[in-house]
């Protein structure tokens, strides 16, 4: 939704009715595209290309009445878009402006939301979106706390809904360079991951690329230069950014939160988001294991998860 969100700004800005389609599930298609939402208007504009555009035509069928369909994709319009398969599509339709407001600026500014609409007996519902650190009902909590896109029917004490994680693309600055540095970018890119990078000769006032990243980001700092540490690391506590990692011995950790206390003007309290030494204690020596645990780490907290074995998970 995050790729859409300009396009579908505009429409409205120009006063047009924009009509937005959300997966609810699919039958005999591999792909569940999660996250992924398509937009048009009555002239027949579409963004969003979901399933490849194998809907478009589709699309531009239906008006913005709140409901659920079903749309089916057949075998050559599946081959001719490059799907392995056809299948059903059960499409949640209904008008942009149904999304409460805030919805908007928290896509244009590339933060995560959580939608959440009731299905109820007689149509879906209205929708409510949640930010990052949201109070939300249990069910609900898991799929938006994976840190990823997705969508899922859940069944509580008030009936049904369509829950839509809706997660960015993470970028992950890492501050250094060397083996580990590259092995966390190869990890990141596993991922889908952007990772950024800035070497010990980065000028001065580069770090303020820190300050500006989101609750979906990350940045981990393995130089060993205190200024230059220090520079990065307070411009990340002065944002919103997700995960904050330092490599380095206890030592090397004190010595960069006495520089960030006395250079840095960060408050002891600051300081407990960072996580040094970053990772988890997985028993990692090489570059490899390292920035494994480093990227494992980094999933655990933006999951709202301890990182601990999935046997003994209760």
């Amino acid at each position: 939704m995050f790729d859409i969100e300009q396009q579908v700004q505009q429409w409205r800005h120009d006063g047009l009715d924009v009509t937005i389609g959300r997966t609810v599930r699919t039958r005999g298609i591999s792909s569940r595209e999660p996250g992924r939402v398509a937009a048009w208007t009555a002239d027949g504009a579409v963004v969003g290309g979901l399933f490849n555009g194998a809907l478009d035509d589709q699309l531009r069928g239906l008006d913005g009445s709140r409901r659920i369909v079903e749309l089916t994709i057949g075998e050559d319009t599946a081959e001719r878009v490059g799907l392995s398969c056809g299948g059903v599509v059960e499409l949640l339709v209904q008008p942009a402006d149904d999304l409460p407001a805030r919805t908007w600026p928290l896509l244009a500014a590339h933060e995560a939301v959580c939608l959440v609409t009731r299905l109820e007996a007689d149509g879906p519902g209205t929708t409510e979106t949640f930010e990052r650190g949201a109070e939300l009902a249990a069910p609900v909590r898991p799929i938006f706390r994976r840190g990823v896109s997705d969508v899922a029917v859940i069944e509580d004490e008030g009936g049904s809904a369509l829950v839509t994680a809706l997660w960015p693309a993470s970028t992950l600055i890492v501050v250094g360079a060397g083996v580990i540095a590259d092995a966390l970018a190869a990890n990141a890119a596993l991922l889908g991951w952007v990772t950024e990078r800035a070497d010990d000769d980065v000028p001065e006032g580069e770090e303020s690329r820190a300050a500006r990243l989101t609750s979906a980001d990350a940045i981990v700092v393995l130089s060993h230069n205190m200024v230059v540490s220090g520079r990065w690391l307070a411009a990340a506590l002065s944002g919103g950014v997700g995960y904050i990692g330092a490599l380095g011995s206890r030592h090397t950790q004190a010595a960069r939160a006495n520089w960030l206390v006395k250079h840095g003007g960060v408050t002891e309290d600051q300081l407990a988001a960072i996580h040094g030494p970053a990772g988890l204690d997985i028993g990692s020596n090489t570059p490899a294991e390292i920035a494994l645990a480093i990227i494992a780490e980094i999933m655990a907290t933006r999951a709202g998860r301890t990182g601990a074995s999935l046997r003994d998970k209760v």
